[in-house]
């Protein structure tokens, strides 16, 4: 068994993509409007998605205020408006048990995006435009739809 890297539900995420992913994910973050020191909530598992979110969050200098999914809805409500979290990040099946019932009493909460790492890599490409200033050569576009294809997880989005 490899060392280095993430090791989560048969998938291995090598040091450099972890690295890669938080950044682009501080830059999802940018491009929303989040202000430094603003507050990212995660009610996440233990998922590559929940160290993608972690890292670039504090890499972004923002403040991270993580949950945890065993909480019910009322304290997730309750740590959501005390922390005056501006961003939660989470699953639809968290947010459907855990939060959909409480999101009008929770004004400062802008935005709810899904953790699904092929999601944070499209959200974070349409963003912030291509990397570099340029736009990617085809190749690398087929390489993306190739790795939806056999590595995505294989559900409907509705968010």
């Amino acid at each position: 068994m490899p060392v280095d890297g993430l090791v989560s539900s048969a998938r291995l995420l090598a040091d450099d993509t972890v690295t890669h992913l938080a950044g682009r994910f501080a830059n999802v973050l940018t491009a929303l409007g989040v202000g430094r020191q603003e507050r990212v909530s995660t009610l996440l598992g233990r998922c590559p998605e929940l160290y993608t979110t972690v890292l670039g969050t504090l890499r972004s200098t923002r403040v991270l205020c993580p949950l945890f999914a065993a909480f019910g809805p009322e304290p997730v409500r309750q740590r959501l408006e005390l922390g005056d979290a501006r961003v939660l990040v989470t699953t639809e099946a968290l947010y459907r048990r855990k939060v959909e019932e409480n999101r009008q009493r929770l004004p400062r909460l802008d935005r709810v995006p899904g953790a699904d790492l092929a999601h944070l890599r499209e959200v974070a490409g349409g963003l912030v435009g291509p990397i570099g200033g340029h736009s990617a050569p085809p190749r690398s576009s087929r390489r993306r739809r190739r790795w939806k294809r056999t590595a995505a997880p294989r559900r409907p989005r509705r968010f």
